[in-house]
């Protein structure tokens, strides 16, 4: 005798097939977060990385810039134009001829767009070279200061040069000192 089994033959019940989508929709949603997460904290490392290396670049760039000045004291010359002046020397740090000519070096902020942008400009006035190299955009505060021995001022008539920068970029506060300590010498 042959006997049919109904229940052999059923398919899935609609509650089955609900709890089933249910189940996976969860497991979507986790890996879904734990992807999303794990995406936004790899951006927010490479951003304070970016900004680390930015600051340090920046630093450097200066310190370097202030270890080869040549002659004269650090000047904060009058604004020219949309250029509000940071400060200005002569030094052997050209970026085009390989520290081989003193070039006239100023730092100053572009005001003619929304935001500032930080530049430096190189000058050599023998050979009738100019380079105006972008830094930095987004500059809205900045502040140079010269240590006299005792606390930071805002004049650069010293015999010391040591400096402490600080500039607001993208409403973050970046502050680095440097300097040598040297006799300056007025020509």
């Amino acid at each position: 005798m042959f006997t049919s089994n109904v229940q052999d033959k059923r398919g899935f019940t609609l509650i089955e097939v609900m709890i089933a989508t249910a189940v996976s929709a969860l497991i979507l949603v986790g890996v879904y977060s734990m992807f999303s997460g794990v995406v936004t904290t790899r951006s927010g490392l490479e951003n304070a990385n970016n900004g680390i290396i930015f600051t340090e670049s920046l630093e450097r760039l200066v310190a370097r810039d202030i270890r080869m000045i040549t002659a004269g004291i650090p000047s904060l010359p009058p604004p020219q134009g949309n250029e509000e002046r940071i400060m200005s020397f002569f030094t052997h740090d050209s970026l085009r001829f390989n520290k081989s000519l003193p070039v006239e070096v100023l730092y100053y902020i572009d005001t003619s767009l929304d935001n500032g942008t930080l530049y430096r400009r190189e000058r050599q006035r023998d050979m009738n070279y100019q380079m105006d190299m972008p830094l930095v955009r987004n500059v809205s505060e900045w502040k140079v200061e010269t240590f006299d021995g005792s606390e930071y001022r805002e004049n650069f008539m010293v015999n010391r040069y040591i400096f402490k920068f600080t500039f607001k970029i993208d409403d973050k506060q970046i502050q680095f000192i440097t300097g040598r300590m040297v006799e300056a010498t007025n020509e």
